[in-house]
């Protein structure tokens, strides 16, 4: 799996947490991708926060009840991020599959 930074904002500090493995990453900028990691599982979602020059934001999953979990292939979480009540910023996630 891999991560994108589909935000407007540098990712100064990305650090994620997919099913208890973590992983850091460094200075991702608007638009890069990180290099594909393994795991040996993964749900379409996972945590994230990311450190911008402006704020730490991030992605807190409460539960996985109903989703898919993946053990096989490639995925892409590509985050975005928007503004939410009160112009708070929060972090989403689009994933792909890329046909392999």
């Amino acid at each position: 799996m891999k991560f994108k930074n589909d935000c407007p904002e540098k990712f100064m500090n990305l650090q994620v947490n997919v099913l208890g493995e973590k992983f850091q990453f460094e200075n991702l900028e608007s638009g890069e991708s990180t290099k594909f990691i393994k795991v040996s599982k993964t749900y379409s979602y996972c945590f994230i926060r990311a450190i911008t020059p402006k704020d730490t934001i991030a992605f807190l999953p409460i539960d996985y009840y109903g989703e898919r979990l993946y053990t096989t292939g490639k995925i892409v979480m590509k985050i975005t991020m928007e503004k939410g009540e009160g112009g708070i910023k929060r972090l989403n996630i689009k994933s792909k599959r890329p046909m392999l």
